[in-house]
């Protein structure tokens, strides 16, 4: 596992939203993965893993595992174009409760289109 912290919403270290992003080889168990979220205890922990057609993403909080987090999936965009798909302009994160998200980054940053 690599894990990332991100600062979310802004250009400047230790502003913005911090979230944790894990980039996972397969999945963990869901304990595992809330014990890190627990370890981390920013507001919201990304959990990653490389699929056929890009990322599957899940989010823990210190406390359980939610359905949606924008910063989040805003910071693991952000590793995955700068450490993983450097060369990519999108990446689709599939989501087991809201269906994919396409993700693209442009000149201006990064735009999610959920």
């Amino acid at each position: 596992m690599k894990q990332y912290i991100v600062d979310a919403f802004t250009n400047e270290l230790f502003k913005g939203n911090q979230a944790a992003v894990c980039v996972l080889e397969k999945w963990f168990s869901d304990e595992m993965m809330l014990n890190i979220a627990k370890e981390n205890n920013f507001s919201e922990t990304a959990f990653l893993v490389k699929s056929s057609a890009g990322y599957d993403i899940r989010w823990f909080t210190p406390a359980s595992e939610i359905d949606f987090c924008g910063h989040a999936t805003l910071a693991a965009s952000f590793v995955i174009f700068n450490f993983y798909e450097r060369d990519s302009k999108e990446v689709v994160f599939h989501t087991k409760q809201k269906g994919d998200f396409f993700i693209h980054c442009t000149d201006n940053g990064i735009r999610m289109d959920f």
